[in-house]
């Protein structure tokens, strides 16, 4: 038998950790935190609803910000974040590791959540 909580805190430790080293995944995991945003939500950058999915209020903003920079706004080809960014990403987006767990799982039905 196993331990459900330990398995769901080793694979959120692990995500933290591939948010951390990885990038790319931290860049996905922006794009895919704002995309659980509502239309209103994304439209102000702000968040309004209390629904367990997307920025919470104090990220809402700067997490918008950052989303649209890496898809580019429509205006141009999306950016690289660089810098101070990424490491500011990587603190705010620690928090999210178990919303990102879940996107993966509904992503791959066979990934514990």
């Amino acid at each position: 038998m196993y331990d459900a909580n330990a398995l769901r805190t080793t694979l959120v430790d692990g995500l933290r950790n591939r948010l951390n080293t990885d990038q790319s995944f931290l860049e996905w995991a922006i794009i895919e935190i704002d995309e659980r945003q509502t239309a209103d939500e994304q439209s102000q950058g702000a968040t309004k609803h209390q629904n367990g999915q997307g920025w919470n209020a104090t990220d809402a903003e700067f997490g918008a910000y950052l989303a649209r920079y890496i898809r580019g706004n429509g205006k141009r080809l999306g950016q690289r974040l660089s810098g101070s960014f990424v490491t500011k990403a990587q603190q705010m987006m620690r928090k999210y590791a178990g919303q990102i767990l879940r996107i993966a799982a509904a992503a791959q039905p066979n990934v514990a959540a």
